[in-house]
C-alpha cells in the first residue's frame, strides 16, 4: 500500500487568520492535516469544582469556535477517561480509571494548516497548559485507497 503524504493544495486568500497560519496572500500553498493530542490528568483527579470545570469547558468551546471561524478545524473529540488496553502477544486486556493515569489522552483536534510550525501556533491557545497538560502534534499520514 502506497502512502500519500503529500499535502493538499489550496488557494491562498486574504483572510488574516489564514495568513497567520501559513497561507501567504496571492500564493498557492499546500495544507496538511495535523493531530493535536491533549495529554494531562483527568479533571476528576484534580478535584476541580463544578464551577471550575464549567469555566474550563467555556475556554475549550471558545478555542474550538475560534479555530472553526478561521477554517482550521477538521475534526475533534473529547475522550472518556476510563481506559481499556489490549497489549502483547497474548492480547492481555487491562482496565484503568482515568484518575490512575498520569498522562491521559483527553481528546484531540485535527487541524488543517501549512506546516508543523503553524500547528504549534494553533496549539498556543490550548486552555489547560496551566494544569501542567501537554499538546502533542503529529502530522496525519493519508494512505491511498483508505
Amino acid at each position: 500500500m502506497r502512502s500519500k503524504v503529500g499535502p493538499m493544495p489550496v488557494r491562498a486568500n486574504s483572510n488574516p487568520a489564514s495568513i497567520r497560519y501559513g497561507i501567504e496572500a496571492q500564493q498557492p500553498r499546500f495544507m496538511k492535516d495535523f493531530m493535536l493530542i491533549f495529554l494531562g490528568q483527568d479533571y476528576a483527579a484534580l478535584d476541580l469544582s463544578p464551577e471550575q470545570i464549567q469555566a474550563r469547558m467555556g475556554k475549550w468551546f471558545a478555542w474550538a469556535e475560534k479555530m472553526k471561524a478561521q477554517g482550521l478545524i477538521n475534526k475533534g473529540e473529547a475522550l472518556h477517561s476510563p481506559v481499556r488496553r489490549v497489549s502483547g502477544p497474548d492480547r492481555i486486556v487491562t482496565d484503568q480509571p482515568g484518575s490512575e493515569i498520569k498522562e491521559l489522552i483527553g481528546g484531540y483536534y485535527i487541524v488543517r494548516v501549512a506546516d508543523a510550525d503553524a500547528a504549534v501556533e494553533v496549539a498556543q491557545d490550548f486552555p489547560d497548559y496551566d494544569l501542567g497538560s501537554t499538546v502533542e502534534i503529529r502530522e496525519v499520514v493519508v494512505f491511498d485507497g483508505m
